[in-house]
């Protein structure tokens, strides 16, 4: 069975082309897209900022989308690299407790956060720049975080000699023990 097609839509202030969509003043506009198996991610940005980050199903209309809250009687489902996970999202995801983790490629992971399917993506391993910021942008605008995981602080761009990103949690809520018990390494 082939997949319908997966796009998800955000809105808001941010990175591109300013005046670049008709009828949108002073605003932006971003598109990226990825590949992930059979499925295909177009997440296109623009502004002005509070309109929020919207999903759209193949040809259904488009639904908007909200980072979840941790469910209480429910294992935390966290989403991890396929292909770069480390010891220590694995001793992360273990000081969780009861918890499911979910490998997968690409900035989907940010993405399933963001529509409320997961509730962690720890990343303690190695990412660009340009890995991360439009889904980062998507995460934001449906209510979330990107927090680097040695401060807590959001993570930001072009703020660095290396366009290589420090380790970084993705989250709805943050925990303060995540940083604080959390020992990474610097890039």
């Amino acid at each position: 069975m082939k997949r319908q097609p997966v796009r998800l839509l955000l809105t808001g202030a941010g990175m591109g082309a300013a005046d670049a969509v008709p009828g949108v003043s002073g605003g932006t506009i971003a598109f990226i897209s990825g590949i992930y198996e059979e499925l295909i991610l177009t997440i296109k940005q623009f502004g002005p900022s509070a309109f929020g980050a919207w999903r759209q199903d193949g040809q259904k209309m488009p639904v908007k989308i909200e980072v979840g809250e941790k469910i209480a009687d429910r294992p935390w489902q966290v989403v991890g690299s396929r292909s770069h996970n480390t010891p220590a999202v694995d001793a992360f995801v273990e000081r969780l407790g009861d918890a499911e983790l979910v490998a997968m490629g690409s900035s989907l992971k940010l993405c399933l956060v963001a529509d409320g399917s997961a509730d962690l993506y720890p990343r303690l391993g190695p990412t660009s720049e340009w890995d991360t910021c439009a889904a980062q942008a998507v995460v934001e605008e449906a209510g979330g975080q990107v927090l680097n995981a040695e401060t807590g602080e959001p993570l930001t761009y072009n703020a660095r000699e290396s366009v290589l990103n420090p380790h970084f949690i993705v989250c709805s809520r943050p925990d303060p023990t995540w940083f604080s018990n959390h020992k990474v390494p610097k890039n």
